[in-house]
């Protein structure tokens, strides 16, 4: 509840005062699917899908029952997001406030939602030094000689992963192979299929029945809440299941 008190010049110049009561509506935070950062009003009209990439940058996907117009971000309409239909992304980099005000515009009709930026307590909740963001084993993948399409054919993939900018990561992968077969590691950003290292990842080779150990440390040069951990298993050269 809020108290206003308005006042106004009446007719003789003399100043009358008001008080009125506003009440607000009730409302929670509500999560985003696939970020931990932000959080949005859950009284709203708008519909919040999830994090994804668009145009290289992360994103908050969201959509309306009737075509866009335009989108605005703390009244900013320019490099904000993107539309498409009914649907629209708008940039993290736009998040600039705590609480941002994300307005769309469908015609005549507008829809508003209040992206929240959620505060780290713990100084860098999304990082923490030595911890395990995937940890499998005994996994048994039959990878078939290669015939046509993709360079790199079946994969097996680990997702979501968080990647910190500037924080260093070590990939641990133990691979036994029945068949000669090229390996190679991939960090990337989900949907926008960047990678997130500067190297590109890590390739090798490993020969027929033969066990092999590979540690890859890299810096992590994109930061996301949705990245993954990809491991190649077979390229087009070889020949054999």
């Amino acid at each position: 509840t809020i108290e206003f008190i308005l006042k106004a010049v009446n007719g003789t110049g003399e100043t009358a005062s008001a008080v009125v009561e506003k009440t607000l509506p009730k409302f929670s935070w509500k999560s985003i699917d696939g970020t931990d950062k932000y959080a949005y009003n859950s009284n709203t009209k708008v519909n919040v899908v999830n994090i994804q990439g668009k145009d290289g940058k992360d994103s908050v996907y969201m959509n309306v029952p009737a075509g866009i117009t335009s989108i605005s971000v703390n009244g900013k309409t320019e490099a904000v997001g993107a539309i498409e239909g009914s649907g629209f992304w708008v940039y993290f980099s736009a998040l600039t406030e705590e609480e941002n005000e994300v307005v769309v515009y469908m015609g005549t009709e507008s829809r508003t939602v209040i992206i929240k930026k959620l505060k780290d307590d713990s100084g860098d909740s999304s990082y923490t030094d030595g911890e395990v963001l995937v940890n499998e084993s005994n996994q048994t993948k039959e990878v078939p000689a290669y015939t046509d399409g993709d360079y790199w054919q079946n994969e097996y993939n680990n997702m979501p992963v968080k990647y910190v900018k500037g924080k260093k990561y070590v990939a641990e992968v133990v691979v036994s192979s029945t068949a000669a077969k090229k390996i190679k590691m991939v960090f990337q950003r989900v949907n926008i299929w960047d990678f997130v290292d500067a190297n590109q990842g890590y390739e090798t080779s490993i020969a027929a029945g033969n066990k092999v150990k590979i540690t890859y440390v890299f810096e992590a040069a994109q930061e996301t809440d949705n990245g993954n951990f990809d491991i190649y298993l077979g390229s087009v050269a070889d020949k054999t299941t």
